[in-house]
This record gives C-alpha cells, structure tokens and sequence, in this order.
C-alpha cells in the first residue's frame, strides 16, 4: 500500500510540473498492467479528462473523428512498456473484443465460402456496435472488390476521402493503401516496392520509425523481422479500439515467432486470450502450455491420419469437412484436399459446392495447378495477389508460407506455425528441443486414439528411421533421408531420396521433394560438379521436379570459389544460365566453354556438341538460354547489336533444325530476328544513330507488374466517363508526414493530400513506371547509351584525332604525363619544352574536362538534385498529364483498346520527349561543345605562335594544329549524328536484291525441308519505295512460309516448286507452285474461307494467306492488289500481282 501511495504522489507531481502529454507517456514506464490502472485511477479525480487522452476515441463513428486528431509522439522505450499500456486501458472492453474477435472470424469464413450477404450483414452489425476502424474499412472494399462492384468501391472510398480531406495525421493514407491492396488485380511485387519507395524519405528518427511502422502495417510477412516491435503499438494509437487490438495480438505473435521462449510476451499473450478467447492467440496458449478449450479438432487429426496411411479417400472427404465449417482458420484442409485429388489421380473439383466461385475454391484450385505443374509459375502469382488481398485473414500466414516454399524463397516456419489454432503435430517445430517437441505432441495425444501422425512426427523429430511396411513411401522415405542426412551419411539419404523419386512418377511435388534432397546431399558432400549435372539431366527430363532445389547456395558457392575446381562443360554452363541472376557470369562461364572447344563464337557450339552424346533436348535447351541478347552483349567476342542478331539467328536456325515440340515458338523467334536483321541491313542510320530502347522487350520483360494500377486507371475512366463525377485519392508528394524537421517530443505537422484528380495521379503513377523502365532498364535507352557512347565511345572517336597527332597528353595515374615526342624529335631545349608541356597540360585538360562535361553532366536524364544540366528531360507537368491521361483514357473506350495500346501510346510520347531532348543535345555540341573544343584548339595555336621561337618545331605543330582543327570538326559533327532516334530510315530497296534476300532466308530456316530451286524474276528490276520494303519482304516471306509448310518432298527427298516473278510495266506477277498430297476440293474450301475476310489477319496467331491479302490492299495502299490461290491435280497455285504506281519509285 505504502508504495502504491508514492507511485501516485510521484505521478501527481509529474502531471503538475510537466506537459501533458509529457506526463501521460512517464506513466508507460510504470512496472505493470495494474499499477498503470491504479495510478491512472487516481490521477482522474484530478485531471477529468485523462481517460480521453490516454485512450483517444475508442469508437468512432465516422473515420473524420479520428483523422482529426493531431499526433505527438514519444519513442517508446520497449514492446513490454507498450503492451503493458494498451492491456491497462483496454480493461472495460474486453468483452466488446471478445464478440469483435468473433465477428472477425465469422466474417472471414462467410467471405472465404462467398456468401457476401452475410458478410455486409455482419460489417452492419460491427458498424451498428462499435463504429468504424480501418478493419472495416478494408472489409468493405475486399467486398466490394470480389463482389464484383470495383467501381462501387472506388467511389466509396473517394467520398470517405472527401469527407477527411482535411486532417491532422496519417491514417487515411493508411486507409488508402489499404483500398489499394484489396484490388484482385493488384500488382503484388510493385505494391511492395511501391511501398518501399514512397515512404523511404526519412529526416529524423520519427521519420525512420514511422516508415518501420506503415512497412510493419501494410506488408506485414515481408517485414515483422526488420521491426522495432514497440513502434507499431505506439503508432497504431490513433485508430479505432479494434485496430489496436489487432496491433498487439499481431506483435504479441511476431516476438514469439523470433524468440518462442520469451515467456514474459508468452504471458502477456496468454493474459489476452484470457480476456477475449481470440482464437488468433490460440498458438501462444499452446507454446506456454496452457490449457485450451476445444483445441483438439478430430477431423484434422482423421485428416492427417488418413493421409499419413494413405487412405486418400478418406482425407479428401475431411478436408472439406473442414474446409467447409472453417476455412480461414484451416488452410492446411485446402492443401490436404488438394494433394488427396492428386493421389487419387483426380482432375480439379471445387470443395465447396453452394458457391462455386468462393475465394476458398480458387485457392484450391490454384493450389492444384502448383502442385501438379500447371503454369505453376502463374498460379503462383496469383496467390500472391490473393494474399495481398486477404493480409488481415487468420489464413494469411499459411497463404504466404506455402507461396514462398513453392516459390522456393527462404521461409521462416514459426511464422506459419503462430497462425495455427488447433492441435497439430507441426506446431512442435517451435521447439528446437526435441524432448520439448515430443512433449508437446503427447500432451495432446490421448485426447484421440492412436494418432498415426502423431507417431510418425515423433519419429521424425528424433531423426529416427521409419517402417516402409505401413506407410507411404512419400511419408515414410523423406523422413529416411532426413535421418542420414543429419548424421553426415549424404550417400545413404541420396538412395532414399531417390527411391522417393522413382515411387512418384505420377506427383509432382513428392519429385521436387526428392531431387531437392538428392542434389542438396551431393552439394553438401562436395560433389559440387555432380549436383550441377544432376540439376541440367533433371531439368531437362523432368522439368517440374527441380523447383525446389537450393540452386542458389550452389551459385553463392561457385562465386566464391571463382568457379574453381569445376569444369567448364555443358552442364554447367545451363546450370548458371538458368540459376545465376548475374548475365556477366553466364557470358563468362560461355566464353570459357567455347575456349575449350577451340571456337570463337557460341553458334560455334553447333558444329563441336553432337546431338549422339548431348542428346536433342539438352542441346536444345543449352542454345535456347544461349538466344538472349543479354548473355551475348556481355560477349567479348560480340561487338555489335547486328552481330547479336547474326549470332541469334544462327543459334535459331539450329534449334529449329531439331525440331522439337517448340519448334514453331523458334520459328517465330527467328522471323523477328530476320526482320530485325534486314532492318539493319537497309537502314541508313544505324550505325550513325546511338539512340534505342527495346520496347518489346520492356513490354514483355518489364512491364508485368503494371496490370493492377493498368486496370484501375481503365476503372477510373470508365467511372469519369459514365457517371461525370470527379474522383478523390490520396496525393503521397503533396502530403505532410511530421514536417518542419519536427522529431519526438514535438508537436507534428502532418496532414494527408486529398484531390480530386484521381485519374491523373493513377496515369502519372503508370507514366512514371512505364518511364523507368523506358529509360532505366536493361532494355531501356540509358543501357544502350551508355554501352553506345558514354563507355568510351565518344572519347574514342575524338581524342585519337589529337592524339595521333601528338596534341593531347596520355593520362597517367590521373596526372597528364610529360610531352616526348616534339621534345625529342625537334630536340627542344629546355624553354621550348616548358612552352610546349605546359600548352599541352592547358589544352588537354580543356579538351578532357569538355567530353567529361558532356558525357557525365549533359547527356544524362535531366533531374532537378542529382543531374540538373542533364540534356534528357522527361517530367510533366501536371496539367499536361491530366489531359493526356484523358486523351489516352477517351480513345481506349471509343476504340475498345488494349493495356497494349496504352503503353504503345506512352511510348510515343516518350519518344517525343526524346526527340525533344535530341534537339537540344544536338544544339548544343553543334554549338557550346564544338565553341569550347575549337576554342581550346585555337588558344592553343596562339600559345604555340607567341611562344614558342621560329623554326621546325613551331611549323610543325602549328599544321598539326590546323590538320586537328578541320578534322575534329567533322568529327564532332559526327557525334552529333548519333542523336537521333533509331527509327531506323528505310532507304528504297532493289526488288530483286530484297527478293532473294528474304527467299534465301525463309529457305535456310526451314532446314527439315530441302530444296535446290531458286526464285526466277525477270524484266527489269526497280527500286522499292521504302515505306513498303517491310510490307513487301511479309508477304513474300508469308507466301514462302505457306508453300514448305504445306508442301511435300518428291522422290528425290527435296520440295519443288515453281518460284516464276515477271516484273511487267505496270505490275508485278508473282507465280509460284507448290506440291500438296491434300484434296483439291478440301483444300480449295479452307483456301477460300482464308481469303474470305481479313478478320483471322488481325491477331497474332491467324493465317498467313489472310495477312498477305490484308497487307497487299490495306498497308501498300492499293485496292488493285491482288492474291489468287487454287488447288488442282496435286498442286497449289499462288498468283500475287502487285501494281507499280505507288509502290515504285
């Protein structure tokens, strides 16, 4: 009592001699729950409105009343000090928490099984009761969102921001992104990097905390490790009752996820479930074994006992027993059901009948793609987006733990393990002791007969060897391995692993088990080169099976050792081509290989690797990872884009030659590079133009991850167009967090942006993505220009015009090294010498500092800190952005376009930005570049004329000088000339040259099918205008394409045909013949419904015939044009005729 007295005379004095706020965060720092509550209790009799500033508003009716509230901070000082507070004034609502706790898990489960009626009467009923949080707001757009009412979503939360739009603290951009992230079409890996990007602007020690905070918040499973715990309690603050309690019962977990032991967060957690019997806690009661109501559930037991016995059936039918009555609490049922339909070599089927299109359906099903290898990848991606959705579900944790195992990312176990509520025998691995761990399974154990599971865990935490004779190999052998393999004995757990190989022909993930396990036992027992060959012979035969194999402590391994000890063979070479995220190792370890086959180029590799000893499907993928533009840029061998194509095409023709199923796939690959190549070939500015950027490969490299933000901008036109309503969202660069420098202890300036420019904040957000990857990608312009000129190229065009001409100095250890040759050869003495060095020293580092300016300040992407002289400028305006973004947005509706059509469209303004940029780069080396070269030029002829004496010296360098002056002139002019964008310029084409050209080309790529006949044209040839040259070589490569794909080899074993071009006055007639064994009257019918329409022309996959007919009338602009194909006596006929007058020049 005496002490208690004093804890309240101490606290007393502090409320009169400091601030208020000051003296309500010292009371955090009182020992425990109840001395905060006592103390508390007795200061309110003074200071009535204590509890209001202690608690803040509990239950908020709307979400301005708690937007309001300004914040003032105090760093925390540790989690126990901040559960402590929060646990002592939460007294009075527990059993509003308790009926919140429940209500939360009946929400999730009525969502999961898709009864959303039930779902909006349940947000009404915690509405009714307890007002408004950010929980409820994130229900209430998830529902929207899978409802299907994306629009009625989105206009929810525009009013919401609307209403708040004036504010005093960060929960409504909490709120915002929380809306963001319930979006079914949310770009999951750019949610996460977005995150990291927008709020990483840290000032002052708040500013970090808070940033450790939103990451804690709103991306929680990649982040709990990364986290000062105590922040997030302290921020969460401010928000509704229901949103702190959610806090602590998620930091409560996370301590004991990191540090399972620590049993004063063990009690604290405990103490809760005491109050609230939140399920969610279940896992902590079960760690500091408590005793639990309820907690052993028998159809999860039958479930894994059914399964363990093989009894597949019987599994499935508890599965969705359990997934049915409680999915989100029984994420494991999904898998189990999933795996029973496996091994009962069943095709898919819903658990859940009554709603067909449940979320907990298309978990499974997407679960069922993953584990039987069904553009897993995809699938995969999908749950991710999925688990994006459902972050605050009982069943997130189990969501992201089989992702990232499936994905074959490091997983943390506890993580999955402090989301389970029920007894499980996995929930032993919290323990690292294994007496512990076992003690935990018998502690549950006679509560149901004779668990099967439980025995076999048993044994498996103790490393001991299982019976073959009762169980599945899949049960019994990965357990064998395990016990080998943790007494160092790889040989013995290598055999089990591959006994379980060859026993699981029919499943997936029980080979990908295997063969982890096989190569890792061969990794750790030093047998480095036979994992790297076990890896390529599984790959190739068996591909699902390596997707769980650590290949990357194998690369780490590899790095480390600089590769030594491993030989430079096949094997290894697909081995880091596949697994190395590193493209200048995979160019090393390829150009080793071909130094060891004694060849100078990888199309080299053909004529050395014989099909007898590779076989077909691993040379097939070796040449496959080899076609990467990637790999060969880093070639040293490989100077040039045109010799990438080269390279490529030979590589192509090759793998096309051993045709395989994706034999079309390469042919198709192999016609963009021909046309890439014949690009090349007739532009006339190429080799002149140093400015490109790989737009396909951005769009399908690097623009994935726009589809979500993609399809809310289309959501957000749709919505401006239809209902003329402006749309309000959150402006993260015009909103406040704690500004003015203002740290801890001080009052906070903070105040979230709300405009009414929806549309354009989404298209700028899209704008600026598309541009980073426009710009900065390994497709981007900044890539090209910097291998094209910036890495030397232009130093290398301009310095050796003084230098072969003995005007510039070499460099040295940064220091200019002394003249030799006019000393030496004009025998100067040593005034001349001084005269001489010391111009050259003057002139060299005028000439050396104007390129360096040039390349590392102007030709560089204008930004306003970093590169302010940067030539390269692409921001908007926001006025501009705003009317692109609904020019864009008003031709995507009227014209019914695609996400496709929208990047094309940005592009295009990029490249008139660039071309804007060109204009001024060019403007300037034209003048002030060439001004300062010339100028330092002609100071130094002046030097040279006034001091040095008369005579042979002084001649001689003033005519190098002059010699320089007109040289570097056209020199620089030159450069000037790459600064212009690589559209490249067509010159018109001979007709005849082209013609054989793209005959020759088509004729080498189809190497199945032989033939000797070469095209007959006669009559004069003519140019082609260069508008049409590319039009003209489709549609005689189509045309070509068609004859050996439908044609049929003679007696002689080759194609014949009739390949006849007569260039007449005013057309060209083109008659070309071809053996078929189909009926003529079969064939004339497809022939004719070909040629019907163009409709099949327009997509990527129609027929070749019906692209020809479109691009003779539609792209080289003449209605005359014409095609003509029959089928008569074993042949086809194709006549072509194509008019002069504007197709010549």
């Amino acid at each position: 009592m005496k002490k208690a007295y004093h804890l309240k005379q101490l606290y007393l004095n502090s409320f009169r001699n400091r601030s208020r706020a000051s003296a309500i965060n010292s009371l955090k720092s009182l020992p425990g729950v109840v001395e905060i509550r006592d103390v508390v209790d007795c200061i309110k009799r003074i200071y009535t409105t204590i509890p209001t500033d202690i608690e803040g508003i509990l239950y908020p009716k709307t979400l301005d009343e708690i937007c309001n509230k300004p914040s003032k901070f105090f760093r925390p000082s540790s989690i126990i000090e901040e559960l402590n507070w929060v646990l002592a004034y939460m007294r009075g609502h527990w059993d509003t928490l308790e009926w919140f706790s429940n209500k939360k898990i009946d929400f999730e489960n009525y969502f999961l099984l898709g009864d959303y009626t039930q779902c909006h009467s349940l947000l009404n009923e915690i509405k009714d009761k307890i007002g408004v949080s950010l929980w409820y707001y994130e229900a209430k757009s998830l529902l929207f969102e899978y409802e299907g009412k994306s629009k009625d979503g989105l206009t929810y939360i525009s009013e919401i921001l609307h209403e708040c739009s004036n504010n005093n603290n960060y929960l409504l951009s909490l709120l915002y992104n929380l809306y963001e992230r319930c979006h079914k079409r949310v770009s999951p890996f750019k949610y996460d990097e977005d995150l990291n990007a927008l709020y990483k602007r840290n000032r002052t020690e708040l500013h970090e905390d808070y940033y450790q905070y939103v990451l804690y918040r709103l991306n929680y499973y990649n982040q709990y490790q990364n986290t000062d715990l105590s922040l997030p309690i302290m921020f969460e603050s401010l928000s509704a009752l229901v949103d702190r309690y959610l806090m602590v019962v998620s930091i409560i977990k996370s301590a004991l996820i990191q540090i399972p032991d620590d049993t004063i967060i063990r009690s604290k957690g405990c103490y809760l479930y005491g109050k609230t019997k939140d399920r969610a806690l279940i896992s902590v009661m079960a760690l500091g074994n408590r005793k639990i109501d309820n907690y052993v559930n028998e159809s999860i037991i039958r479930m894994l006992d059914s399964y363990y016995s093989g009894n597949y059936s019987q599994c499935k039918e508890e599965s969705v027993k359990l997934i049915i009555s409680n999915p989100t609490c029984c994420f494991d049922a999904c898998i189990f059901y999933v795996r029973s339909l496996v091994y009962l070599k069943k095709n898919f089927s819903i658990p859940f009948i009554e709603h067909p299109d449940a979320p907990v359906n298309i978990l499974c099903s997407k679960i069922y793609n993953v584990l039987t290898f069904k553009n897993a990848h995809d699938n995969l991606y999908s749950l991710y987006q999925i688990n994006k959705n459902l972050y605050s579900f009982q069943i997130a944790s189990a969501i992201d733990n089989f992702y990232k195992i499936e994905s074959n990312e490091k997983v943390d176990v506890h993580q999955k393990l402090m989301g389970l509520t029920y007894f499980d025998p996995l929930f032993s691995r919290m323990w690292e002791n294994s007496d512990e761990a076992v003690s935990y399974i018998e502690r549950y154990e006679n509560s149901v007969d004779s668990s099967l599971a439980c025995q076999v865990w048993k044994k498996r935490i103790n490393h001991e060897k299982v019976n073959t004779q009762n169980l599945p190999l899949h049960v019994v052998e990965p357990i064998n391995a395990e016990h080998y393999y943790k007494e160092g004995k790889y040989e013995e757990a290598f055999n089990h692993a591959k006994t379980l190989y060859q026993s699981a022909t029919d499943f997936v993930p029980i080979r990908q088990t295997a063969v982890a396990k096989m190569i890792d036992c061969l990794f750790q027992d030093g047998k480095v080169q036979k994992a790297i060959t076990h890896y390529a012979d599984y790959y190739v035969k068996d591909l699902a099976s390596v997707a769980k194999v650590d290949t990357t402590s194998i690369i780490r391994f590899l790095q480390d050792n600089l590769y030594e000890g491993i030989r430079r063979n096949v094997d290894l070479l697909i081995f880091v081509a596949l697994t190395c995220n590193d493209s200048v190792d995979k160019s090393f370890v390829l150009l080793e290989l071909c130094e060891i086959k004694n060849v100078r180029y990888p199309s080299g590799l053909i004529d050395v690797l014989p099909i007898q000893e590779y076989g077909k499907e691993k040379l097939e993928l070796l040449f496959s990872l080899l076609n990467d533009d990637e790999i060969l840029k880093h070639y040293s061998t490989i100077d040039s884009f045109k010799d990438r194509l080269s390279e490529r095409k030979k590589i192509l023709q090759y793998i096309i030659s051993l045709n395989t199923d994706k034999k079309e796939l390469y042919q198709e690959q192999l016609k963009k590079v021909e046309d890439a190549l014949l690009v090349y070939n007739l532009s006339k500015n190429m080799d002149e133009s140093k400015i490109y950027a790989n737009e396909e490969a951005i769009i399908n490299y690097k623009l994935s991850e726009i589809d979500g933000l993609y399809s809310r901008y289309r959501m957000l036109v749709d919505t401006i167009v239809q209902q003329r309503k402006n749309i309000f969202v959150v402006n993260f660069d015009n909103s406040l967090f704690f500004d003015n420098e203002a740290g801890y202890e001080e009052d906070q300036k903070t105040q979230i942006a709300v405009k009414n420019n929806g549309l354009y904040e989404v298209f700028n957000n899209l704008y600026s993505e598309i541009r980073e990857q426009f710009l900065y990608s390994d497709y981007g312009l900044v890539a090209y220009l910097s291998t094209r000129v910036r890495h030397g190229e232009l130093e290398s065009l301009l310095r050796p015009e003084m230098a072969q001409r003995n005007l510039i100095l070499q460099i040295r250890d940064d220091i200019y090294v002394n003249d030799i040759f006019w000393s030496n050869t004009y025998n100067l003495n040593r005034t001349e010498r001084t005269v001489v060095n010391d111009a050259l020293v003057k002139f060299s580092t005028e000439f050396d500092n104007a390129i360096t300016f040039l390349i590392k300040q102007k030709l560089q992407i204008y930004d306003f800190k970093e590169k302010p002289e940067g030539l390269f400028k692409y921001d908007v305006e926001e006025k501009e952005a705003a009317i692109k973004a609904m020019e864009i947005g008003l031709t995507l509706v009227m014209n019914n376009d695609s996400k496709e059509h929208f990047i094309q469209s940005i592009f295009t303004w990029l490249w008139e930005k660039t071309e804007a940029s060109l204009e001024s780069i060019r403007q300037y080396i034209d003048h002030e570049f060439t001004k300062e070269i010339l100028s330092s030029i002609s100071t130094l002829e002046s030097t040279i004329k006034d001091y040095l004496p008369d005579g042979h010296a002084r001649d001689g360098m003033l005519s190098q000088i002059r010699s320089a002056t007109e040289a570097i002139s056209l020199k620089i002019q030159k450069v000037s000339k790459w600064f212009y964008v690589s559209h490249p310029k067509l010159e018109d084409v001979d007709f005849k040259v082209i013609s054989h050209q793209v005959y020759n080309a088509v004729k080498y790529s189809n190497t199945n099918s032989e033939t000797d006949d070469q095209l007959s044209i006669k009559g004069d040839t003519f140019k082609i205008k260069s508008v049409y040259v590319m039009h003209y070589a489709d549609i005689l490569r189509n045309v070509i394409t068609n004859m050996f794909n439908h044609s049929i080899d003679a007696q002689d074993g080759k194609r014949h045909f009739g390949l006849d071009i007569n260039i007449e006055q005013d057309k060209v007639c083109f008659s070309f013949v071809n053996d078929t064994s189909q009926d003529p009257e079969e064939l004339n019918a497809i022939i004719k419904r070909k040629l019907s329409g163009t409709a099949s022309a327009l997509g990527e996959g129609g027929s070749g015939i019906a692209k020809v007919k479109k691009i003779l009338t539609r792209d080289l602009n003449c209605a005359k044009n014409t095609i003509c194909m029959k089928a008569e006596q074993g042949k086809c006929i194709t006549n072509v005729t194509i008019y002069l007058d504007k197709f010549k020049v």
